[in-house]
């Protein structure tokens, strides 16, 4: 499928995404923090993304596969 073009919004909120989990943990990421993190509504937030799968799943896109092996040992290294 082809890869979607994505906002500068959008691709702030998948890298603030991996950096709060990065920094405390897969169940950091909540849009509740991711919110908080960006300075926007959770209301703004799902302006953007239905949901946290859906930011996860567009960062994998977006970075590429080596996106993918970060993100593994990210996940790994928290649980």
């Amino acid at each position: 499928k082809p890869m979607r073009d994505y906002t500068k919004r959008q691709i702030q909120i998948m890298e603030e995404a991996v950096d709060l989990i990065a920094s405390g943990g897969i169940q950091e990421l909540t849009i509740k923090n991711l919110a908080a993190k960006i300075g926007i509504s959770e209301a703004g937030l799902y302006r953007h993304f239905q949901n946290k799968q859906e930011i996860l799943e567009a960062f994998l896109e977006h970075f590429g596969s080596d996106s993918s092996d970060y993100l593994s040992k990210v996940v790994k290294s928290n649980s």
